[in-house]
């Protein structure tokens, strides 16, 4: 049976090839001259994505140090969600020229606020319990 680190891996390198093809808009928009708007939600897409990606496959080397087994499964799924949170909100937005950062708007600036809460809210829960699981761990 495949371990948590290895479920993890594999949603690290999904997310990692998003960000990744993430950078051919960007190229196009660049190329195209369509603006600094779009070259930079772009952009935010492509690093932003390759990095939760990266974030993933580091997490997957902590994970079996945790003393913990259960945090660690919340901590990686938390980390799991975030990511296609922002694998949905980020290319939508800058597909659609919306940047979700209010609830204000027409669906699709909705659907991509809805996204960047989702990737942010989990963030924020998966290091939470990351830290508490590595205190637990440190001090057991």
């Amino acid at each position: 049976m495949p371990t948590l680190a290895a479920h993890v891996m594999l949603h690290g390198g999904i997310i990692l090839l998003a960000g990744l093809l993430c950078g051919w808009p960007m190229g196009s928009a660049i190329n195209n001259d369509r603006g600094d708007a779009v070259v930079r939600s772009w952009r935010v897409a492509h690093a932003g994505l390759a990095m939760g990606g990266i974030l993933l496959l580091a997490l997957a080397n902590l994970l079996p140090d945790l003393s913990s087994a259960q945090l660690a499964w919340w901590c990686a799924s938390s980390f799991i969600v975030s990511g296609y949170g922002f694998v949905f909100a980020l290319p939508l937005g800058a597909f659609a020229g919306q940047r979700g950062l209010t609830w204000a708007g027409g669906t699709v600036n909705r659907l991509v606020y809805f996204g960047n809460v989702t990737g942010a809210i989990f963030s924020l829960v998966g290091t939470l319990v990351l830290i508490w699981a590595t205190l637990l761990t440190i001090l057991t």
